[in-house]
């Protein structure tokens, strides 16, 4: 895959886990450190500090890729998500 479908990916899996993830607090590091790590045993890399230094970011981001409502409304916005991410895959590589 190249960058961008790798982000996709990534961000299809971590947005998923993040919404059914059934604790109430520490949902977004928990998530983004098992989606990590999941990508380190692929033998892939990722920067975390990125995630780290952005969680209040990362979090919003969250919330706005899966503003999809049961009623029908869909307010997601999957491009704050796929930015964070997808740099965090470039700034690895390049480091």
């Amino acid at each position: 895959m190249d960058t961008s479908e790798l982000a996709n990916q990534f961000c299809e899996s971590l947005a998923a886990l993040w919404k059914i993830h059934p604790f109430r607090e520490g949902n977004t590091r928990t998530t983004v450190t098992f989606c990590c790590q999941f990508i380190d045993e692929q033998g892939m890399t990722i920067n975390r500090k990125l995630f780290e230094g952005n969680a209040g970011y990362v979090r919003t981001a969250l919330v706005a890729y899966n503003a999809y409502f049961a009623d029908g409304s869909d307010f997601r916005k999957k491009e704050y998500l796929y930015k964070i991410v997808y740099d965090a895959f470039k700034k690895e590589k390049q480091c």
